[in-house]
C-alpha cells in the first residue's frame, strides 16, 4: 500500500526510558499497521488520550505506565480504558504481574507469548496472541547472501527452563556459531 486507506489512526505508546526491545517491538507494530493502511505514530511520553478514530496501543504496560511516575497513577487507570495493551513478559515474572494491574481496565489485551495468553485466560482475561514475525524493516541483509558471523543468538533472562530448552537443542546447535 502506498498510504493510509482509512481515517483510522493508531498511537503506539512505548517508554524511551525502558527496554530497547520494547521500542523495537513498537516499531515493528507501527510498520505492520502502516502496511495495513493505518496511519500510525509512536509516542514516548504522555498519558494516552481518547480520540475518535484513534487506537491507542501501549507496548509493555508494566514499563510504560509506571515510568510516567506516581503522579499519573489515576490518570493511567482511566486511560487504560481506551488502550490496547501489548504484554511481553513471561507469566512467572514480576513484570507480568505488574501488567496485571492495568489489564482489567484495558479495551483489549494482546500478549506476544502463548504462555502469557494461557495464563491470562486462567485469570479470566480475554487476550489474543500477537505473533511476531518478519518485516522487511528489520532485514539488515535485504535478502543478500552476506556472510553472517553468528548463526544463533539467545537474548533473554537465564532461567532454569530456558537453560534446559537450550541444552535440549545442543546436538542441533553444536555446528553453528552461537552466542
Amino acid at each position: 500500500m502506498t498510504g493510509p486507506s482509512s481515517s483510522l489512526r493508531a498511537q503506539i505508546y512505548v517508554s524511551k526510558k525502558g527496554n530497547a526491545f520494547m521500542i523495537e517491538l513498537a516499531l515493528l507494530l507501527r510498520d505492520g499497521l502502516r502496511d495495513a493502511g493505518v496511519a500510525t505514530d509512536i509516542r514516548q511520553d504522555g498519558v494516552p488520550e481518547r480520540r475518535a478514530g484513534t487506537l491507542n496501543f501501549v507496548v509493555a504496560p508494566h514499563e510504560y505506565f509506571p515510568l510516567l511516575g506516581p503522579d499519573h497513577h489515576e490518570a493511567v487507570l482511566r486511560a487504560a480504558r481506551h488502550c490496547v495493551l501489548v504484554l511481553t513478559e513471561q507469566p512467572d515474572s514480576i513484570w507480568f504481574r505488574l501488567s496485571l494491574a492495568y489489564v482489567p481496565f484495558a479495551q483489549a489485551v494482546f500478549d506476544i507469548n502463548a504462555a502469557g495468553v494461557a495464563k491470562l485466560a486462567e485469570l479470566g482475561v480475554e487476550a489474543r496472541l500477537l505473533r511476531l514475525g518478519y518485516h522487511r524493516s528489520w532485514d539488515a541483509w535485504q535478502g543478500g547472501a552476506t556472510e553472517r558471523p553468528i548463526d544463533v543468538v539467545f537474548m533473554g533472562s537465564p532461567t532454569l527452563r530456558r537453560h534446559r530448552q537450550l541444552a535440549a537443542l545442543g546436538s542441533r546447535l553444536q555446528r553453528l556459531e552461537c552466542r
